[in-house]
């Protein structure tokens, strides 16, 4: 039997690694979006035009209804043969991080988390 420690996924999942803000609201998204210079609503296809100045936005399905994260992405590893690399990040460099996150966003740095999981690839 295979056993594997850490990150699971499938050729149809990745697991990931994300510090920033998730979305629950398409409403949610368009206001972060003309915080960002989006002129009028970004329509569902085009969510992925928010990764820019150093973000990244990734499609997840969550339990709790989250369907996007937009942030700081430190694993996205999909089942590729490839194992993820070791890293370690000091919490006060995550500190950091979640404020300028939250400074480029326009949100209250509470609101940004980290976020561990596997999504549909």
């Amino acid at each position: 039997m295979k056993s594997r420690m850490g990150f699971v996924s499938n050729s149809s999942s990745s697991s990931f690694v994300v510090l920033g803000i998730g979305f629950k609201e398409v409403k949610e998204v368009n206001v972060i979006a003309n915080r960002l210079g989006w002129i009028g609503d970004i329509d569902v296809n085009d969510f992925f035009c928010l990764g820019r100045d150093g973000l990244e936005y990734l499609y997840v399905e969550e339990e709790d209804g989250t369907f996007g994260l937009l942030g700081k992405v430190y694993a996205n590893v999909a089942d590729d043969g490839n194992p993820l690399e070791s890293q370690r990040i000091p919490l006060s460099q995550l500190t950091i991080t979640a404020y300028e996150i939250a400074n480029k966003l326009g949100v209250d740095v509470n609101r940004v988390q980290l976020y561990m999981g596997t999504r549909p690839s």
